[in-house]
């Protein structure tokens, strides 16, 4: 990983690498706390945007309760990977930065 080179030719830095684990880390943290304890936001939006480009353009078909149960069980899915990866990526961060 440390051979990581920029656009502009430069190297990552073990330091620049970790900063980015840090926040990568933290991010998915948060949005998979969130996705996990409040599925129901995530799948509403989708729901929405199904059924107001049903409204709009008459494709596809209006969304149904299970279409949002699916939204539901994928979100909370998803939501729990980011929560699992998230704090490992923060804690190699974490290591990565004190060690280097």
């Amino acid at each position: 990983m440390d051979m990581l080179v920029t656009l502009a030719g430069r190297g990552v830095s073990p330091q620049e690498w970790a900063v980015v684990m840090l926040v990568g880390g933290a991010f998915m943290t948060l949005t998979g706390v969130i996705l996990v304890l409040s599925p129901s936001v995530s799948a509403d939006w989708n729901i929405q945007q199904r059924q107001d480009r049903y409204d709009a353009y008459g494709r596809g078909r209006p969304p149904t309760a299970a279409d949002r149960h699916a939204q539901q069980v994928l979100a909370r899915a998803f939501g729990g990977v980011f929560a699992v990866v998230g704090p490992l990526l923060l804690i190699a961060g974490i290591v990565r930065l004190v060690t280097r």
